[in-house]
C-alpha cells in the first residue's frame, strides 16, 4: 500500500535550516519514525492538524514510537523534495496515524524532528508492504 502525505516542517526544522545557513553546519534528513499520536482520539478516521512546535513524534501513551531509515531522496522540483518511507512486511506492525521526518546534524549524529505528518487511524499488519511518499511544506 502506499500513502501520499504532505508534513508540516516543525520549528527545529526551520531553526536547523537557519544554522545551516548562518554557520555551514550540515545536516541531513536521514531517517523516519512512525507511531499512532495523529488522529482525533473520538475519531480516528480524522488526522490531527500538526503541530510545528512539538520536538518529538507524539504517540498514544504506553505505545512505541517506530525508527526506520528513509528509504530514498528524490527533488520533485527545485522546490520540492520527496521522500519514500518503506516499512515491509514483517517490520513495524500495529497502529499508524503519524510520520516525522528525523534530521541527523553529520558532525555529532545528534537528531532532531524536522518535519510531522498526521494521517486517520490505520493498522498496519505483519503481511503488508506500506510506503510513505512524504513532500514538506514550508
Amino acid at each position: 500500500m502506499s500513502v501520499s502525505l504532505v508534513a508540516v516542517l516543525c520549528n527545529s526544522g526551520r531553526a536547523a535550516v537557519s544554522i545551516m545557513l548562518q554557520t555551514g553546519r550540515v545536516f541531513l534528513i536521514t531517517n523516519f519514525a512512525v507511531s499512532d499520536g495523529g488522529h482525533d482520539p473520538l475519531n480516528p478516521n480524522l488526522a490531527l492538524a500538526p503541530d510545528p512546535t512539538l520536538t518529538a513524534l507524539p504517540s498514544l501513551p504506553g505505545d512505541p514510537v517506530y525508527t526506520e531509515p528513509i528509504t530514498s531522496i528524490s527533488a520533485v522540483s527545485q522546490y520540492c523534495v520527496q521522500y519514500t518511507c518503506d516499512l515491509p512486511a514483517g517490520t513495524v506492525t500495529g497502529p499508524l496515524s503519524n510520520l516525522g521526518l528525523i534530521g541527523t546534524w553529520q558532525d555529532d549524529l545528534s537528531q532532531f524532528l524536522f518535519a510531522i505528518a498526521n494521517f486517520g487511524y490505520r493498522v498496519k499488519l505483519s503481511t503488508e508492504d506500506t510506503t510513505f511518499i512524504v513532500q514538506v511544506q514550508g
